[in-house]
Parts: C-alpha cells; sequence; structure tokens
C-alpha cells in the first residue's frame, strides 16, 4: 500500500507546484527543482503513510481473526464437555 500512496501523493506534489510555479510566472529551473524535491517529500510521506495504513489493517484483520478461532474454540471445548 505505500508505494501506491507514495505514486499517488509525490507526482501529485510535483504537479500542484509546477502549476503554481508556471502560474506566478517563476523560471523553470526554479520550479522544476522545487517540484522535484516536494515530489520526493511527498513521495516518502506517502510511503511511510501506506505502510502505516498497512501494518494497521493487518494487525486488526489479525486481531479479529484470532478472536474468532478462540471463540470457536472455546464453544467446541463447551460442547464436548456437555457430551
Amino acid at each position: 500500500m505505500g508505494r501506491h500512496y507514495a505514486g499517488i501523493l509525490g507526482p501529485l506534489a510535483a504537479l500542484l507546484l509546477m502549476a503554481r510555479g508556471l502560474a506566478s510566472g517563476g523560471g523553470l529551473q526554479s520550479i522544476i527543482l522545487s517540484a522535484c524535491g516536494a515530489m520526493m517529500i511527498f513521495a516518502t510521506i506517502g510511503y511511510l503513510t501506506g505502510q502505516l495504513a498497512d501494518y494497521l489493517v493487518s494487525q486488526s484483520v489479525r486481531s479479529q481473526l484470532d478472536q474468532a478461532i478462540t471463540s470457536l474454540e472455546s464453544e467446541k471445548q463447551t460442547e464436548n464437555s456437555k457430551r
């Protein structure tokens, strides 16, 4: 998921800075330099955010699955003890 977020946020930041630079009439070299810097920074932020989201979702699903398995095992033990 981190690669997806990085692939979205990085180019989006670069595009926005390019549009802002062109609208304000800045020099091409400074526009491209700032756009590349923003792309690197926001791609990194996107990657870290995506990795964190992936981790949190995986842990949540794993926790719910463990609870369901524990619940089913306790129900089976209760049924077996009643027999």
